[in-house]
């Protein structure tokens, strides 16, 4: 039997089934969960919830972390950590 998503978790996977092939950083996803104008807004404890949401979903499987460096991937470099859907990492692996 899998984990128990909680609410957070189930919103951030529903944003990434919506948009499966994009990599969004923690900070990107928190602005998105909270419906917020800029990710600005967002408050640390907000920051908190969807990183450990984001975390958990990584350690179960439906996550892929790819950490902050963007030599991996090419993503964009930033101070926040990456995810992606595990399709979409695959597919990142395959054009190196």
């Amino acid at each position: 039997m899998g984990i128990r998503l909680g609410k957070n978790q189930r919103t951030i996977l529903e944003i990434f089934n919506a948009k499966p092939d994009q990599v969004i950083d923690t900070m990107v996803m928190t602005g998105l969960v909270f419906k917020k104008k800029t990710m600005f807004e967002c408050t640390n404890s907000q920051l908190g919830s969807i990183r450990r949401a984001l975390q958990k979903l990584a350690k179960a499987g439906y996550l892929v972390d790819l950490g902050r460096t963007p030599v991996n991937h090419g993503v964009p470099d930033g101070p926040h950590k990456k995810y992606v859907l595990p399709e979409t990492a695959r597919k990142l692996s395959q054009k190196k």
